[in-house]
């Protein structure tokens, strides 16, 4: 039986990884079954200290297998126990320089505001793989957060223009674009016109509506978006519900 992971959780450009259950302990596998359900309580008591402690040991005779270091790594950050994911990645690239192993030390240290470190942990990830779409992006989102707006937009460019489906990569580059210190009205205009041909074209419309056509009806509307959470839009959201006409929607 083989382990699945997602790299990323968004978009088309992400890639999986693939660990092998028969290397792993029962433990890691229970708790990767727990986060998956949403039990975070009971992840975090099947990775408890003497559980790892003897894992550690076992890994101390065993240096190569790294695979399950980097599960380790990955669920204590999917608990949220970030230092303890980063001291497990930091231990597989004392035996190997992984790329993917790198990549994801990057996201720690860009969670940690250590722009600069994740920085170099990107370069040196896409230095092993440059055709890698993921480590790409998370080098073009660090150069843009390290004050390199132009560089970064640039590389996210390239992307699209390599991957136009990638939708993610392609949202990436509109959203940056705002970054620039020189904006073009018309060239944000245009690329944002280019994703909608790309990703949302007419042809994907409905053809035909079941509602009542009636102009005076009382509309009914949602409301969709990833940021309803600790985020700007949630805090600005609440005045343009309160602003509604009642009467009319």
């Amino acid at each position: 039986m083989a382990l699945t992971f997602k790299a990323n959780s968004s978009g088309n450009g992400g890639q999986q990884l693939v660990i092998s259950a028969q290397d792993l302990p029962q433990f890691l596998i229970d708790a990767k079954t727990a986060i998956e359900a949403g039990q975070i309580e009971e992840a975090e008591r099947l990775l408890n200290d003497p559980a790892v402690e003897a894992l550690g040991e076992t890994l101390e005779n065993n240096p190569s297998q790294t695979s399950v270091m980097f599960m380790l790594a990955l669920m204590f950050g999917k608990i949220g126990q970030t230092a303890k994911a980063e001291h497990w990645y930091r231990k597989i690239l004392e035996i190997e320089p992984d790329p993917f192993t790198l990549y994801k030390l990057g996201r720690i240290c860009r969670s940690t505001n250590r722009i600069s470190e994740s920085r170099e942990y990107g370069r040196k990830a896409l230095e092993a793989e440059p055709e890698n779409t993921l480590f790409q992006i998370s080098l073009a989102l660090d150069n843009i957060r390290e004050g390199q707006a132009k560089q970064g937009v640039d590389l996210l460019r390239k992307i699209v223009e390599k991957e136009p489906g990638n939708s993610d990569a392609h949202s990436k580059l509109l959203f940056h674009m705002h970054f620039l210190p020189e904006p073009d009205q018309r060239s944000l205009f245009e690329e944002h016109r280019r994703w909608g041909q790309t990703h949302a074209p007419m042809s994907l419309a409905r053809a035909v509506h079941t509602n009542e056509p009636d102009p005076e009806r009382k509309l009914r509307v949602a409301y969709l978006s990833p940021d309803f959470r600790i985020h700007a839009t949630t805090y600005n959201f609440a005045p343009l519900l309160e602003a509604h006409d009642r009467e009319a929607v």
